[in-house]
């Protein structure tokens, strides 16, 4: 036995390790080491080079590295310090060679004057020319800069003109960049040269030079200069930079720096260059500043964070994604940046389907300091202040199915439009369209296409946008922009007309984001969610074939137990190991495996159960039983019954895990549903004299669309519950209320109050999950502990998620709300009660091989009158029907699992008899197995209609009804 339980814990040990090598994929680990610790250990470093280095290190207790102040080193205003990549690379040299490299700022004149007379050690400002590389040692490009080209901000300028052959340029005396402009550009133009950027900056401004050009890093002495703006030449030229020495002592390190560049991996200058021009841009954007900005970072860190209302459904700007279940879009992205760039902080204040009315008023009354996108409008959005600039841009557009015409302008009059409330699409559509006579609006975007596609409204007055989250986001390409307009709105953060200072920061900060590149970026985003689901469920196949490896270990655990011989038991466990092999060749098939385990366990619960209650409803029906006999046959109907919803409960459970579990979508009478509900409660409130009360009096009298018993399931769980866990005179209140109604649609708000012993915080945590309940120690306590499992699952298959409020010793409260759409159909009924039918002088033949099961079917039928004809299996029951004279049966009630012939193939053989009634005589399958996939299997063998057992009188009387009389 001791050897038994090893293996299930070790089985067990190996289950969780798969699901946890499943669910957690392994990730790259990213570290910040250092790719090499010391110059020592860079390949191709000889032994030769590493005594000269030491040499130069005894000699020397640190060397300078100069260069020209730019974005790549400047000065700190706040600390003084230089900052940039140029002090971070002497860092990194430093710790590399472990001798200090000093970073110095000069200006040009004295940086070329201290290399030629070796007072600079090293300079980081020269490109690797051929007559370079003859005068002085030089690395490999450290860093490629961007050419760039500058202009006076008084007299702005474009490439485009550069064509017309009538410009002016400027460049340094002594640079390459006038020959990278000439090898890129045919255009005619006259060349200045300057030695100084003051000098540089004074012709560009008295507009003797049009533009000047250098490396993109110059931007920082421009910006001290102030008056000059700087934009990327195209076509893109990349100006390589290398570190030199003209200092033949100098020389190894230069060795050294080109064996580490000559590596696969050189991110660490990657990343230092990043992280520097990060530095500057945070350095310029600070200097923007006024004291009460900076003052106002400060204080919004991520304890104070600024209150953000986002746009839930505005795909790319802003929107919720349900999938990953966080908030994306532009503005999410341009804020992120900003939060890096400035330090502030920000939060979602709303829920992830707050309309978009909500928000603007909430922004108008301060309760939120900021939205992520409103329509760049200072008109007609009074009382709210808006930055500098909108960051993103689309055109309206009419919305249709991709299968629709397009629609001429005019026609436009005459179709349904579909319009987002409160919104920019609003506004625009009245004014272009006033008094349109079929506009209909809605709350949320996915309203308006939940009405485009259920055929509501023809169009939807939306954007482009619109139509990529949809073709993007949703994966659904049924939609298309039927016509785009040629105007344009835009997109842009609004602030509360008390956020000057916020909005003011915003704007400041938009300028150092490439929010241009952000929003192509979104314009052009493809998902891939359904190939993301399929591999989720790779864990769900793995738990399931674990739990059926597990469950026949226990088998054979329990069958030792067994009082059976030595032999015996040897035999059980061979065949059990047998069949653990077979189980794990076929873990692919988990699922399938796992329903026909679960049906042939219902088939063989439900048999006996069937002959149970069977037995007891005759018995019932009795009139000479006696009180005491008539009870206890009351009470084995009741238990048989609580172990019939046990079964179910399981099964329930097991198609839901599975994902095979499917509501109905049928059309039923909302009110009388509920006033059913409140009708078997009532009678159970009072066999435990709880006062019961229920308030449904506003329930619009409607038909709706849904699976009406399986709702039905969830309340009477539900209230069931509350009564069980209340005292004597206790009260359990019961409340449905219409929250809000559109043309479609109903949302509805169910909520069970009970005054019974409460539920702990712990409980609550658990209270969901499967065999769980609420209080074990109870003597209340009965049943699976599946009930409110079942009931979350169908609560969050109808769209809705069941929540619980309950202090312990003061009862508990639950409620939820679902959306049921309004059905235009009659709603369907469930007959009440059946009559008993009237069979006189009709003949049944009944396929049963279990003697009670005839029995108690003889006994029923006997009320209809109905000749009743009985064959012991499947062959005997083929035999009867042969010799028969055609017509003589009026319906076959067909057992499935039976010796020498199963239903199924009775069936088949009788419909392919050669005789008119073969073809037409009802058979309806009467089996234990009950799931949805048996009965479509019973249908395609050519049965008629399917019982499930054990068998309810009402549906055997309805089946005769159907069927014969």
């Amino acid at each position: 036995m001791k050897k038994r339980i090893t293996a299930i814990l070790l089985l067990l040990a190996i289950l969780v390790s798969l699901l946890t090598a499943c669910e957690k994929p392994s990730q790259k680990k990213i570290t910040n080491d250092k790719t090499f610790a010391s110059y020592k250990d860079i390949p191709g470093v000889t032994e030769e080079l590493i005594e000269q280095v030491e040499a130069i290190k005894a000699s020397r207790s640190s060397l300078s590295f100069a260069t020209t102040p730019s974005t790549e080193a400047f000065v700190c205003s706040e600390c003084s310090k230089i900052k940039g990549f140029v002090p971070d690379c002497c860092e990194w040299l430093s710790e590399l060679f472990g001798i200090e490299f000093v970073p110095e700022l000069q200006d040009v004149v004295p940086l070329f004057e201290g290399l030629r007379n070796e007072t600079n050690d090293f300079v980081g400002d020269l490109s690797p020319t051929p007559e370079r590389m003859e005068k002085y040692h030089m690395t490999k490009p450290i860093v490629e800069r961007t050419l760039n080209y500058f202009y006076s901000e008084d007299h702005p300028v474009s490439l485009d003109e550069i064509d017309e052959g009538t410009m002016t340029f400027g460049f340094f005396t002594g640079g390459t960049a006038s020959a990278d402009v000439d090898q890129v550009t045919d255009a005619k133009f006259k060349t200045v040269f300057v030695d100084t950027f003051e000098e540089a900056a004074a012709l560009l401004k008295d507009g003797t030079i049009d533009m000047f050009f250098t490396d993109g890093t110059s931007e920082a002495n421009f910006d001290e200069i102030g008056g000059i703006l700087t934009n990327e030449y195209y076509p893109l030229v990349h100006i390589p930079v290398s570190m030199t020495t003209k200092n033949d002592e100098l020389k190894p390190i230069i060795e050294v720096i080109n064996l580490y560049l000559e590596q696969e991996d050189t991110s660490e200058l990657s990343e230092m260059y990043a992280s520097g021009v990060a530095q500057y841009r945070s350095e310029k954007f600070n200097s923007l500043l006024t004291a009460e900005e900076l003052a106002y970072i400060e204080a919004h860190n991520p304890d104070n964070p600024v209150l953000l209302g986002a746009e839930f459904d505005g795909y790319p700007t802003s929107f919720y994604n349900k999938n990953e279940k966080q908030w994306q879009g532009v503005s999410f992205d341009i804020l992120g940046e900003i939060s890096k760039l400035s330090g502030l902080a920000f939060k979602v204040q709303n829920h992830s389907g707050t309309p978009f009315a909500e928000l603007k008023s909430d922004l108008k009354n301060g309760k939120l300091e900021m939205l992520t996108a409103l329509a760049y409008n200072t008109v007609r959005d009074k009382g709210v202040l808006w930055p500098a600039e909108p960051y993103s841009s689309d055109n309206y557009a009419l919305i249709s199915k991709a299968n629709t015409p397009i629609i001429e302008p005019n026609q436009i009059l005459r179709v349904k439009i579909a319009i987002l409330e409160g919104n920019i699409y609003e506004a625009t559509f009245d004014k272009w369209f006033p008094d349109h006579p079929h506009k209909h609006v809605y709350q949320t975007m996915d309203e308006c296409f939940e009405a485009l596609a259920s055929g509501e409204v023809d169009y939807i007055m939306g954007s482009t946008d619109a139509v990529l989250s949809m073709t993007n986001y949703n994966e659904n390409p049924d939609y298309r922009a039927n016509i785009v307009f040629n105007t344009l709105y835009h997109s842009s953060f609004a602030f509360n007309e008390e956020e000057t200072i916020l909005a003011s920061i915003i704007s400041k900060s938009q300028q150092f984001v490439d929010v241009d590149a952000i929003s192509d970026e979104w314009s052009h985003k493809a998902f891939d969610y359904s190939a993301l689901l399929a591999k989720k469920q790779i864990p769900y196949l793995i738990i399931l074939a674990g739990l059926l490896l597990l469950i026949l270990a226990l088998m054979a655990m329990l069958m030792r137990k067994n009082k059976h011989t030595e032999k015996h038991l040897a035999y059980l466990v061979e065949a059990r190991t047998k069949e653990l092999e077979v189980q794990t060749y076929n873990a692919q098939k988990a699922s399938m495996a796992k329903s026909d385990f679960l049906s042939r366990m219902s088939h063989e619960i439900r048999t006996p159960l069937n002959a149970i209650i069977g037995m007891a409803q005759v018995q019932k029906q009795l009139p000479d039983l006696s009180g005491k006999a008539r009870q206890s046959n009351e009470e084995i109907l009741a238990a048989s019954k609580h172990l019939l919803g046990l079964l179910n409960d399981i099964l329930d459970m097991s198609k839901i895990e599975s994902g095979k579990f499917k509501l109905e979508n049928k059309p039923f009478a909302l009110k009388k549903a509920i006033e059913e509900v409140v009708n078997m409660i009532s009678v159970k409130s009072e066999e435990k004299s709880i006062r019961f009360t229920a308030t449904t009096d506003n329930l619009p009298d409607v038909n709706v669309l849904g699976d009406k018993m399986r709702l039905k399931q969830v309340l009477i769980n539900l209230l069931a519950n509350a009564i069980k866990f209340s005292p004597e005179n206790g009260q359990v209140t019961f409340s449905v209320t219409t929250e809000r109604e559109t043309n479609s649609l109903l949302f509805l708000h169910f909520s069970v109050t009970d005054t019974g012993c409460g539920i702990s915080e712990e409980m609550q945590k658990r209270l969901f999950k499967p065999f769980e309940q609420a209080n074990q120690s109870s003597s209340e306590t009965t049943g699976s502990g599946l009930g409110l499992a079942i009931s979350q699952n169908l609560v969050h298959n109808m769209g809705g998620q069941i929540k619980v409020d309950s202090t312990l010793g003061s009862g508990s409260s639950f409620y939820f709300t679902i959306s049921l759409k309004k059905a235009k159909g009659t709603a369907i009924d469930e007959p009440t009660e059946i009559t008993i039918p009237n069979l006189q002088g009709k003949t049944i033949l009944v396929a049963e091989d279990i003697l009670v099961n005839r029995v108690v079917l003889e006994e029923l039928l006997k009320k209809t009158g109905i000749a009743v004809e009985v064959a012991v299996d499947g062959a005997k029951a083929l035999e009867r029907f042969k010799a028969s004279k055609p017509g003589y049966y009026d319906i076959i009630l067909m057992d499935i699992q039976m010796p020498h012939m199963n239903g199924y193939e009775v069936t088949a053989a009788i419909r392919a008899l050669d005789r008119e009634d073969a073809r037409t005589v009802p058979i309806v399958a009467m089996t234990a197995f009950a799931y949805a996939e048996d009965i479509a299997k019973a249908k395609e063998s050519g049965m008629t209609d399917h019982m499930a057992k054990p068998l309810e009188v009402n549906i055997l009387w309805e089946i005769l009804s159907k069927y014969v009389s």
